[in-house]
């Protein structure tokens, strides 16, 4: 086995260890969520009382990993559960997942740091740097919108939870969606915008919108493929050229597409 083989071997076998223990943490969930949920609350608390890096930083890195095993919980091992995703997707879709929370925490990182050294003169790099904060506005609202859905219908409603999901690519539309408003918010949040409607963000909440309304309407493999693909190049597209607050709206909608481009269900 060549080198190459054997790093590729080690690296899939770490993902499914990595896999399986979320798997035997979700077991646990009922003793698990309420302990991660309450020491959240109070790293918070101490974080409101004591304000400075370490305990920001701190009591960020407990609230993201409460979401983060929740958020796995819900989507990833209920899909195990539901026989929507065999074990064998299990390392691909670990690495998808940690992807997507490195990407989030690192913005939210960035966003409270940058709070602290608000009041320096920023150079240039530093401005991109922390372009991903100015979603910082919304970034709670977005986090329950889509942390709520996937709990409510595991918790309450599984058995037509797992049904729409088998019948529609659930996480493409949704997160599409989601992506459109975010990408329609610079515009409704300032007002001076509001007679200039055809603003790049506009335009591309406008496309977002009707790809994921094609998922909802017409859930084929050849229009969640095409709908999937339009979705991750808007998202890449504006993720270049529009900061700002449409930073959010672009990596939802990348992942979003992934979704979409990768949904296996039935359809109707």
């Amino acid at each position: 086995m060549s080198l190459k083989e054997r790093v590729t071997s080690a690296f899939i076998d770490l993902l499914t260890r990595i896999g399986f223990a979320f798997i035997g943490l979700w077991s646990r969930k009922r003793i698990v969520l309420p302990l991660l949920l309450v020491a959240s609350i109070t790293s918070w608390q101490v974080a409101s009382t004591l304000p400075c890096v370490i305990t920001l930083n701190l009591a960020l890195l407990v609230t993201s990993t409460f979401f983060t095993i929740l958020l796995i919980g819900v989507t990833v091992i209920a899909d195990i559960e539901g026989g929507l995703t065999s074990l064998e997707r299990i390392p691909k879709i670990v690495a998808g997942a940690l992807v997507a929370v490195v990407m989030v925490y690192l913005t939210l990182l960035l966003y409270l740091n940058g709070v602290l050294i608000g009041s320096l003169p920023l150079l240039e790099p530093m401005s991109l740097l922390l372009a991903p904060s100015y979603a910082l506005e919304v970034a709670l609202l977005v986090t329950l919108a889509v942390v709520v859905p996937p709990t409510l219908g595991y918790f309450l409603l599984r058995r037509k939870w797992f049904d729409v999901r088998r019948r529609y690519p659930f996480w493409g539309a949704y997160l599409g969606i989601l992506s459109a408003l975010l990408f329609a918010y610079p515009t409704t949040h300032d007002l001076s915008q509001s007679a200039t409607w055809w603003t790049p963000s506009s335009i591309a909440s406008a496309l977002t919108f009707v790809a994921s309304l094609a998922l909802i309407i017409g859930p084929k493999k050849a229009v969640t493929k095409v709908a999937g693909l339009i979705l991750i190049l808007l998202g890449i597209s504006c993720l270049m050229v529009c900061l700002n607050y449409t930073m959010l709206s672009s990596m939802l909608a990348i992942i979003g597409g992934a979704f979409a481009y990768s949904w296996s269900g039935r359809g109707r």
